[in-house]
């Protein structure tokens, strides 16, 4: 195919024809180098329509046009309440296209960016709920979204939120990519601010979804994303190994279960995210507390490197080291300080760090060594030096002593130097004979340190040693280690029970209110009344009634049989749902056609597109606007005589309440009053001295009798 002779979708103004005037273009909704956008009026049926686009430059991929209209076929056949329509695909000039139901609400990028961005956790919910619901069925149906964006998620008139895009991007994207790496082709199904961290390795499910749903509530909750990055790789790479802040950071004074619910749903390993959209929207408004109360521990858990679930990973490792205690010899340092005078503690300290040799002429073994690695520290920290009283020799003429300054990993119970107890009174060294001396080293708990060392006379040497738990002291604290972790071991597995027990009351809590909403559509429809089968006078009777009009005549006898028909007249709100459906047409509602001529003198009349007459009666429709709505709502509508017949029973009487004039029956009906006279000053039949308020229409249901 040659490309270059493509109608590029950009070209396309105002006015434009497209498939052969079917479609008219009103205006570009946007565009970009996957393609245009446009708003478009359909002829037949009337109504508007989305059209999509993809850009003529993607017809150079082979296969691109098989691949594009399989995905929209596919997306036409998906029938979903919640999902904004693809009613079919088309070919305009060699290009292909797609058309959609159009929403005139907006997009929820709108309204964030009306917003500032920012939404409350009761706006959220109003859209969240319908949407999870669609999500959760479509993927029963093994259908993925795998692009929700706030521009993705659409309002009709009333706020009722809907998903759009379902495959349309896909189709784009997917199509035009001819390779799975994403560097080689520069193409990502989905918008990387929003999907899940799975998706560069093009791993795709329900919880890819439901994370992309959480990312966007995130979004609209903080008026922040929960990554970001200065490409969209390193934004990927963040997101599958960064947790992002809890919400609760960002907002103050967010629900708890809030918080949660999206601490969960953003899980970067999709197993820890919930089973389902519901579960996530019911966390998160609330509908279920102990599970939000279960599920702000776990993300706290993530997020906590201390926390239990962090540790449980490690106490592997921490057995094998108390294992080893009991094999492990202690590690000390001896160094030979030499000086003309005996130094002081501070100088020793000052000094114990310089490279000179210890008193066996050895050099002490590095900290980082296999053994000195393994020891316990659980002060991780130099104890005070201790020193004892000086050992005093008994000869007369007594030679220059010795000093000896210990170091410890813990601080020690006792200390003997030759069999006798030191007392430890201030930091200064232990003052010793020159000479060979055992020392001795004790802790409860911990097995004694001995060593036999040589001092010498007016030198000062420092000894660092390190203590080691007995096998007896180890064991018992393995033991209680061991007992720690099956109680948080069985504290998991209650709150795994609890959660799955909270998920089950979630599903079922959401079954039910799925049929009582069924059911209280079912009662809305039956709001109607039986009229028995039998004779009644059609027509007008002329030995009763002197105000007979020519097409009334003549009257006559009519059998039907028994039908029912709705109690009250049809609301504007009951109408627009019609037209929201794309089941109803709303041309000429608001200049209705007589004569086929517009009315424009009558348009004020016209209850359609009123804010304050969406509980009136739909007026300005033709026959086929009502025939339309009554087969959407799986009726017909009425004949003449079926009309006639419910009004004004079977006694062939003049008006539907009796035989009263029309002056006096303002307590049954909405009859022309004084309003009325104000606008119709013609209308001499008006009641007198009686106004209801409504010129015109008066809400359904103001005349119950």
């Amino acid at each position: 195919m040659d490309t270059t002779q493509l109608l590029a979708p950009a070209l396309l103004v105002e006015g434009s024809e497209i498939a052969a005037g079917r479609y008219r273009v009103i205006r570009v909704l946007g565009a970009g180098g996957m393609g245009t956008v446009y708003l478009c009026a359909q002829t037949n049926p009337q109504r508007e329509v989305v059209i999509k686009f993809p850009h003529p430059n993607l017809m150079h991929q082979a296969g691109f046009r098989e691949r594009f209209e399989a995905e929209i076929q596919f997306m036409i056949s998906l029938d979903h309440p919640g999902v904004v329509s693809v009613y079919e695909t088309g070919d305009h000039h060699g290009l292909p296209f797609a058309v959609l139901r159009y929403l005139a609400g907006g997009s929820l990028a709108d309204r964030l960016a009306a917003s500032g961005n920012r939404q409350t956790v009761d706006e959220i919910n109003k859209w969240l709920t319908p949407v999870s619901r669609t999500l959760d069925s479509i993927h029963e149906d093994g259908v993925l979204h795998r692009d929700i964006k706030p521009d993705n998620i659409l309002f009709d008139r009333r706020g009722h939120a809907y998903l759009s895009d379902f495959g349309i991007s896909k189709a784009i994207t997917e199509a035009a990519s001819s390779s799975s790496d994403l560097t080689a082709t520069g193409m990502f199904i989905g918008s990387p601010r929003y999907v899940p961290p799975e998706y560069i390795d093009r791993k795709f499910s329900p919880a890819g979804d439901q994370y992309s749903l959480a990312a966007v509530v995130y979004y609209s909750l903080t008026g922040s994303p929960p990554h970001n990055a200065t490409t969209n790789e390193r934004l990927l790479v963040v997101k599958a190994t960064i947790t992002p802040k809890l919400a609760s950071e960002l907002v103050d004074g967010l629900p708890n279960d809030s918080v949660a619910a999206l601490a969960t749903g953003l899980a970067i390993d999709p197993d820890d995210r919930f089973a389902s959209c519901a579960q996530f929207t019911a966390m998160f408004n609330g509908a279920a507390p102990e599970l939000a109360e279960t599920q702000i521990i776990s993300s706290k858990a993530v997020a906590d490197p201390s926390s239990p679930a962090r540790r449980r990973r490690r106490w592997p490792a921490t057995l094998a080291a108390l294992g080893l205690l009991s094999a492990v010899a202690a590690v000390f340092f001896l160094t030979d300080l030499t000086g003309e005078q005996p130094p002081t503690f501070s100088e020793t300290s000052q000094r114990a760090g310089q490279n000179t040799p210890n008193i066996e002429n050895t050099r002490a073994p590095e900290t980082t060594s296999a053994s000195a690695s393994k020891f316990p520290h659980p002060a991780e920290e130099t104890a005070p030096a201790i020193e004892a009283k000086t050992v005093v020799p008994e000869k007369d003429t007594p030679p220059m002593p010795g000093y000896l300054l210990i170091q410890s990993n813990i601080s020690v119970d006792r200390v003997m130097v030759d069999g006798k107890v030191l007392s430890v009174t201030d930091s200064t060294p232990i003052e010793l004979i020159a000479g060979e001396h055992v020392l001795r080293v004790e802790k409860e708990g911990y097995l004694p340190f001995e060593k036999s060392l040589t001092t010498k006379s007016k030198a000062t040497e420092t000894l660092q040693i390190a203590l080691e738990l007995t096998p007896e002291e180890a064991a018992k604290r393995l033991e209680a280690e061991r007992r720690a972790l099956a109680a948080r071991a069985e504290q998991e597995r209650q709150k795994a029970a609890r959660l799955k027990t909270e998920r089950q009351r979630a599903a079922r809590l959401a079954k039910q209110r799925s049929e009582q909403a069924e059911e209280k559509d079912r009662l809305e429809r039956l709001q109607m009344v039986a009229v028995p089968a039998g004779e009644f006078w059609y027509g007008c009777n002329q030995r009763m009634d002197q105000e007979c009009d020519s097409d009334e005549l003549p009257g006559e006898t009519k059998t039907l049989p028994a039908f029912i028909i709705d109690r009250t007249e049809v609301t504007v709100e009951a109408f627009g749902r019609c037209v929201d459906a794309a089941a109803c047409s709303d041309v000429g509602l608001k200049i209705p056609f007589f004569s086929g001529k517009p009315q424009v003198t009558f348009a004020k009349n016209c209850n359609w597109d009123k804010s304050n007459r969406t509980d009136h009666p739909i007026n300005c429709v033709n026959w086929h606007q009502a025939k339309a709505f009554c087969e959407w709502k799986g009726g017909r509508l009425p004949s003449a005589p079926e009309w006639e017949k419910a009004a004004r029973g079977t006694d062939a009487r003049k008006y539907p309440w009796g035989n009263r004039r029309y002056g006096s029956a303002k307590d049954v009906a909405n009859i022309a009053d004084e309003s009325a006279r104000k606008e119709q000053p013609a209308w001499s039949w008006s009641a007198v001295g009686y106004d209801d308020g409504y010129y015109a229409t008066a809400p359904v249901g103001t005349y119950p009798s």
